[in-house]
């Protein structure tokens, strides 16, 4: 964890009063670097470099613009590098009744438009399940789009933020682009409100509001009491599928990395709601390790086409084929909503299939290049049509009315179609 920069008054000088390690009284000064806060310590913390075992953490009091506050860090050579601050009160321990967040588009995720159907009461609590170590706790998003989140008993932020995480990842989902959280306000038992600092996972991405027709799920409607319910859920029973769907939002990695870990997810989701047969495979372990063994050996000696059909020999014996939990979504998604999404099917399924093969496998050919699975149009063409294949299929799961998935799939068809239009991904 650490405490991005901006945000914090700082005065010019801290008085830092340790406890446990370093105890004592020691002045310091607050400076920025690479986007991070670190305090200058003087005299220098203890510290000893690349010592084993050595818990190199710290804790300290202070006074931030005129109130008490608790700050914690790590020392390194003459520097404290802050890692969390609390400002309004000064003790160490602290257990929340509530928490308020602030994210970045959750105010204009917080609409409704007629196609949503009835309204919610944004007085209303809505129940958030348990998650993690997290127990239940209960929602408050008001039209002003602040999520405030109740603990029936004083609970740590440890548990706040499983359901914050959460809840962040909801509105990158609907919002189909990055968000942040910008505010966090602990409330403590004798309704002292503390300001906490340090629990971002990303600095702010400043995105942009889009029109609220642009989401995928609007916060303002009453379906979606259903669809928190149904995303806390997924978050255990579906892991780690909505988990990256929301993190190819944060932070898009190389575009082979995302398609892999998309195929992964993809094959988490339909292995869960379609589970194999009960019948045998056609070969037992013992029957096929004898043919396993001489394709192994002679997988050195093939090409590209070759290694993909001794996978097929493979796949073949097993009791489901990827490409066959594949069809099983497909089937189970409503065609118009397929239509909308202007993805060639037949063409994503094979692309996919060969690229996931030839990640895993070392499997599937590409007729120009058969050490390539696909070219790099054609890497970000894919990746993007698996991740709207995967988010109809969860939006479905989130039980969201047809007239919002016929809009969500219509939006994702103009908004990727548009992209990859010379794909062959997207052909028509």
């Amino acid at each position: 964890m650490s405490l991005f920069a901006g945000g914090i008054s700082w005065p010019e000088e801290l008085q830092l009063v340790f406890v446990g390690k370093d105890e004592g009284t020691r002045n310091g000064k607050i400076r920025e670097t690479n986007g991070k806060y670190v305090v200058a310590v003087e005299p220098g913390l203890s510290f000893r470099q690349g010592s084993r075992g050595v818990d190199n953490s710290r804790v300290a009091t202070t006074i931030i613009d005129g109130q008490p506050a608790v700050v914690r860090g790590y020392s390194g050579r003459d520097v404290l590098h802050l890692s969390e601050v609390r400002i309004g009160s000064r003790a160490l321990t602290q257990d929340y009744v509530a928490v308020r967040a602030e994210f970045e588009l959750l105010a204009s995720l917080s609409t409704i438009r007629h196609e949503d159907g009835a309204a919610r009461s944004a007085a209303a609590e809505i129940l958030l399940p348990p998650l993690d170590t997290a127990r239940t706790m209960t929602l408050r998003l008001g039209t002003d789009g602040i999520a405030e989140i109740k603990s029936p008993d004083p609970a740590p932020m440890e548990e706040y933020a499983s359901h914050l995480a959460a809840l962040q990842d909801l509105i990158v989902f609907a919002a189909d682009q990055p968000a942040e959280l910008v505010t966090l306000t602990g409330i403590l038992s004798d309704e002292t409100e503390v300001s906490v600092h340090g629990w971002a996972r990303y600095p702010t991405f400043g995105s942009r509001a889009r029109e609220p027709i642009e989401y995928l799920l609007r916060f303002g409607a009453a379906y979606f009491v259903t669809a928190v319910e149904a995303w806390w859920k997924m978050r255990v029973d579906f892991r780690p599928v909505p988990q990256i769907l929301a993190a190819v939002r944060y932070e898009p990695g190389f575009v082979e990395s995302d398609v892999i870990a998309l195929a992964a997810a993809l094959e988490r989701l339909t292995k869960q709601k379609f589970p194999p047969p009960t019948s045998p495979p056609r070969l037992g372990g013992e029957e096929f390790a004898v043919i396993e063994e001489t394709l192994q050996a002679l997988l050195p000696t093939l090409n590209g086409r070759q290694r993909a059909f001794v996978n097929d020999i493979r796949n073949d014996a097993r009791r489901t084929r990827y490409e066959e939990y594949v069809g099983a979504l497909i089937d189970s998604l409503q065609p118009g909503h397929l239509a909308d999404t202007k993805i060639n099917l037949a063409n994503w399924q094979a692309a996919l299939h060969a690229a996931r093969n030839d990640i895993a496998h070392e499997g599937a050919p590409n007729p120009a290049n058969p050490t390539l699975f696909v070219d790099e149009r054609e890497s970000r063409a894919l990746r993007d049509a698996t991740r709207v294949i995967l988010t109809l299929a969860t939006l479905t799961e989130l039980g969201v009315p047809d007239q919002v998935l016929s809009r969500a799939s219509e939006r994702l068809g103009v908004r990727y179609g548009v992209r990859h239009i010379e794909s062959a991904i997207y052909a028509p």
